[in-house]
């Protein structure tokens, strides 16, 4: 009884911290003030009421053998933090930043929405999907190709659609106007849906993860983005999606999409079946990164692997890997 009841109050204390972080539980601001110490406790309760277990950790578990700057394994549902080391550390994140890009844009966005290339995405360096300037291009192929194929351009083409050039731009990447497009108004939003998740050591520089120094994040803010895109129904069947093919609304275009996540990739060394997303990340400065979502026992683990020691493509998928294996053999759910 005095180990349940403990556990009670531990899963509590959790809970409270989902009412904090979590984007469909946090509570406006002039609320909150309103709020007593009991109600809270309340809702608490009435959730613990609906969680029947939780994930925890072995008593004689050893410490996961992950080489990296900093790791996290997380349960999704409850937040429970099972592993971890530097969760707190503020790092550049690369391509995760993506995450945040794809709920943004299903947030400004319709699906069917049509996006005119615009001239400026031959400025974007790194890896693409080999968009063309002046293809137009649905907001759901060009979020296939963010998040499959972690395209540069995909993400800024996405970016700079909330202020367009206009539809003056021809396939030749000629304008007949002088106004540019901006991918900061973008970015704002971005940052502002940070804010409004208390994730408060994230800040996002660009939609693709190209600027280190302004665009930064945590292991423990990375989980958080990565259970708010898992709850979207289709953003979370694209990050577990191996390959695709996406056209041009005109059927001009199309460009072939190959996942970066090797965890999800059946002919790679690396796969998981139970692994379904999420999204992998490199700039020198970031280091190979990689969020992850590995189903066990019925519940979604989000693991996040920063900067690895290794410093080869391969890397963050191999920390990974042992990241989830070590949960395999050490994570119990307990039942209350």
């Amino acid at each position: 009884m005095p180990r349940m009841r403990g556990a009670r109050l531990a899963i509590i204390a959790i809970l409270g911290l989902v009412l904090l972080v979590s984007p469909g539980l946090a509570v406006k601001q002039t609320e909150a003030s309103d709020r007593t110490a009991g109600s809270v406790s309340t809702i608490a309760a009435k959730l613990l009421d609906d969680l029947r277990s939780v994930p925890v950790v072995a008593a004689s578990a050893p410490k996961p053998r992950v080489f990296a700057k900093s790791y996290l394994l997380m349960d999704s549902e409850s937040t429970t933090v099972l592993a971890s080391k530097n969760t707190s550390l503020s790092v550049p994140i690369a391509s995760t930043t993506k995450m945040m890009t794809a709920i943004v844009a299903r947030q400004l966005y319709r699906l069917d929405e049509v996006v005119t290339v615009p001239a400026e995405i031959r400025q974007v360096p790194g890896s693409d999907i080999d968009l063309v300037i002046g293809e137009k291009i649905t907001v759901h192929e060009l979020l296939k190709g963010l998040l499959i194929q972690s395209g540069n351009d995909a993400a800024f083409a996405l970016a700079y659609h909330l202020s367009p050039s206009g539809d003056d731009v021809s396939e030749q990447g000629a304008s007949k106007t002088a106004v540019s497009a901006d991918y900061e108004p973008f970015v704002e939003e971005m940052n502002i849906q940070a804010a409004s998740l208390h994730l408060t050591n994230t800040h996002y520089g660009d939609p693709a993860g190209l600027d280190d120094d302004d665009g930064r994040s945590t292991a423990l803010d990375l989980a958080h983005t990565a259970r708010l895109l898992m709850k979207d129904p289709f953003l979370a069947k694209i990050v577990a999606t191996p390959s695709a093919t996406i056209t041009s609304v005109d059927g001009k275009y199309s460009h072939e999409l190959k996942n970066s996540n090797r965890l999800i990739i059946s002919e790679e060394s690396y796969y998981l079946p139970q692994v379904t997303g999420i999204k992998t990340g490199f700039t020198p400065a970031a280091g190979h990164c990689l969020v992850s979502a590995y189903v066990k026992d019925g519940r979604t683990l989000i693991g996040v692997v920063l900067n690895t020691d290794e410093y080869t493509i391969t890397a963050s998928a191999s920390e990974m890997k042992k990241l989830f294996g070590w949960a395999e053999q050490n994570v119990q759910q307990y039942e209350y």
